[in-house]
């Protein structure tokens, strides 16, 4: 199971309110509950951080619910991975610091540093398939990033531009707010930097404090061992992947994974889950998701989901919803 910062649920309750109506819609859509953050848990499925998000901008109508939020996320919240970052001597070593050590808070991503001859790609690559498909999830991470540069630098760390592999009808509004051009249905999700910036030193560099942080860092990450998903979690970024080629089959997976398909059952059952569940699961969260964007028809939401037609995917999103698309479309836009 993926894993995010229980400090991201945290500050949406809090910047919202934990009695507004869209929080309490997001907690009806995702299972979460306010005793998370009542007990001092420190992290929370992704999965559920991604449905909350997703529900509750919903519930608003609010076309940057996620992105708007993001950009008024403190990083210190996160912690120690936090802290090392705002103590480094460079940019670079700070990103480099949170590739190495990001999965102690966030389970549900890889980070990476990619510089080439012209520029530098600090890469967001989302494992979680809920995070991956929800736009909101995606802006708010993006933003979140996006403000830490502007906090733990300032102006001089703005993005060059940022990435995101999420579709959006208009990036304009996007783009105003991330403060450098945003390219959405992007290969990868990240942040553009130029190399010189990878050189600007943090105001708040402090070398004795790194070193105990890294120390306590390392021995974290020693503990709670490499992160590996399970089989499910597996099978459905592959599922994911495979989708906008054609719709994948249980035959096709297992040969990818390296099992037979019967293995490939055995495993998913022990998860308490089947291909076909994976599989309806994926499109339906991906249908919803497409849904909130009105530049997608309904014939091209069909297609993406590799459905024969739209007819075919009307039918199984009454199956999933009791509603047809049109009218869970139409519910969403009278929320705005």
């Amino acid at each position: 199971m993926y894993l995010v910062p229980v400090a991201w649920f945290a500050h949406v309750v809090n910047l919202r309110g934990a009695d507004a109506p869209d929080v309490r819609a997001g907690l009806a859509a995702s299972g979460l509950s306010l005793s998370v953050i009542a007990e001092g848990e420190e992290q929370i499925a992704a999965r559920r951080f991604a449905r909350f998000i997703e529900g509750a901008a919903r519930a608003t109508g609010e076309e940057f619910y996620g992105l708007d939020l993001g950009l008024g996320y403190d990083l210190r919240a996160s912690g120690l991975v936090a802290y090392m970052s705002i103590a480094c001597a460079t940019v670079r070593d700070g990103l480099q610091n949170a590739c190495r050590f990001g999965a102690i808070s966030d389970t549900s991503a890889d980070y990476d540093l990619i510089v080439s001859e012209s520029e530098a790609f600090f890469r967001i690559e989302t494992h979680s398939p809920q995070m991956r498909i929800s736009r909101h999830a995606t802006e708010f991470k993006v933003a979140i990033a996006v403000k830490a540069c502007q906090t733990w630098v300032g102006p001089a760390l703005r993005p060059q531009k940022v990435r995101l592999a999420v579709p959006r009808g208009e990036a304009g509004g996007a783009a105003c707010r991330f403060g450098c051009p945003a390219h959405y249905g992007a290969e990868a999700t990240g942040l553009v930097f130029s190399l010189e910036q990878l050189d600007l030193a943090p105001n708040s560099s402090d070398p004795y404090l790194l070193d105990l942080l890294e120390r306590v860092a390392a021995d974290c990450y020693a503990r709670r061992g490499p992160w590996r998903g399970g089989t499910r979690s597996r099978v459905e970024r592959m599922v994911l992947d495979a989708l906008p080629k054609g719709v994948p089959t249980a035959r096709q997976m297992a040969e990818a994974i390296g099992v037979s398909e019967r293995t490939l059952a055995r495993k998913l059952s022990a998860e308490g889950t089947s291909f076909s569940q994976v599989l309806d699961e994926i499109r339906r969260y991906m249908a919803m998701s497409y849904l909130d964007d009105p530049a997608f028809s309904l014939a091209q939401i069909a297609f993406l989901l590799g459905y024969a037609d739209q007819s075919a995917f009307s039918n199984a999103f009454r199956r999933w919803t009791g509603q047809s698309p049109s009218r869970f479309r139409a519910e969403g836009a009278d929320g705005e």
